[in-house]
């Protein structure tokens, strides 16, 4: 409600505006409640679920191996197809291995210890990893890092999946006409923000709320898992994961991380 000069209204007045923003801020929580629940109740499942099935494929995946070194015919016609059926067996083995993973990932709760990380130093990593992958989807990759950005404390392998998957959520978004992908660092006293801004079709809002809870998605063949990773794993050292995005304007995801080390000027 607006504010007032008449005194008494006044006082209505801020105490309703009060009363609303303390509603917004429950509701906030509520829904990181019930993404903290949906995620353990799933994951927990997934774990189960995992554990019993990496033990069968790793089996099977050495039967493979084996089939293919001894039984090879000896004619090349028939060698050859052997070889890529067989081959075919082994990559649909490791998609499924890596399927388990992400579970695994999603369910349990880091077994490595946290470290001192330097951002500026996964982002370098990331922009290597990321070249020839743009260039196939010709989109265009632009960053800018604060050269003295404060240091985190993180998982380095969790850290550089994380960003990984946003940035490849983002070149995927882009694949059909192209785009910009920006990636920004910078750091305050307790901060540190890295940013990923898109030029890709956007999400409609209402699905917005939905797309950081886990086996969601709107992108054909995937597992709706890469958000959700990302997510628990910045959480899991006390930063935030949030996401806006305009529909025809594009998408920004943004972690939120905690401070450790503030580099010196």
């Amino acid at each position: 409600m607006p504010d007032t000069r008449d005194s008494e209204f006044a006082l209505i007045n801020t105490q309703f505006n009060n009363m609303v923003q303390q509603i917004g801020r429950a509701r906030a929580l509520e829904k990181g409640l019930e993404h903290r629940e949906r995620v353990q109740t799933m994951g927990d499942l997934a774990a189960g679920v995992a554990h019993d099935i990496r033990n069968p494929l790793s089996a099977i995946s050495l039967l493979v191996g084996r089939i293919r070194h001894e039984f090879k015919p000896e004619e090349a016609a028939e060698r050859e197809e052997f070889l890529n059926f067989t081959k075919d067996v082994k990559d649909e083995i490791e998609r499924l291995n890596n399927i388990v993973s992400d579970f695994l990932q999603l369910a349990q709760p880091s077994s490595q210890k946290s470290e001192i990380v330097n951002v500026s130093d996964l982002i370098e990593e990331l922009l290597r990893l990321l070249e020839s992958e743009s260039l196939s989807r010709n989109v265009e990759i632009k960053s800018s890092v604060d050269s003295n950005l404060s240091l985190t404390r993180w998982n380095k392998v969790e850290a550089k999946s994380a960003l990984l998957n946003i940035a490849m959520n983002a070149l995927q978004a882009m694949e059909d006409k192209g785009g910009k992908l920006n990636i920004e660092a910078k750091s305050d006293s307790q901060w540190i923000v890295i940013k990923f801004s898109d030029t890709g079709p956007g999400i409609k809002e209402e699905d917005l709320s939905q797309v950081l809870l886990p086996y969601v998605t709107r992108r054909k063949g995937g597992t709706g898992l890469g958000l959700s990773i990302a997510r628990r794993v910045t959480e899991r050292y006390g930063g935030e994961l949030a996401i806006t995005s305009e529909r025809g304007v594009g998408t920004e995801v943004r972690f939120h991380l905690p401070v450790s080390v503030v580099k010196d000027a």
